[in-house]
């Protein structure tokens, strides 16, 4: 039992990153209200660039922990087998 949870448990966390990357999870979060809030801002300050970075620097701090998360237990369970 021990080595089947050494196995499993990096591509489980990889899963749930690609689960919150390409789900409606992340728009459960806010892409929607975020996106609507950009919208509103670009139509009186006519900054559409900056919007959409500022969208894209919000879904970066949401996925990239989980991404550093998997790797980090990538090597975590390397170092154990």
């Amino acid at each position: 039992m021990p080595q089947l949870v050494k196995v499993i448990i990096p591509p489980i966390i990889v899963n749930l990153a690609i689960i919150i990357k390409g789900s409606s999870l992340l728009s459960f979060i806010g892409v929607k209200e975020i996106y609507d809030q950009i919208t509103s801002i670009q139509t009186t300050t006519v900054a559409v660039v900056e919007g959409y970075l500022v969208m894209f620097i919000l879904y970066l701090i949401i996925t990239l922990p989980l991404i550093f998360l998997a790797k980090y237990f990538e090597k975590k369970v390397a170092s154990w087998i």
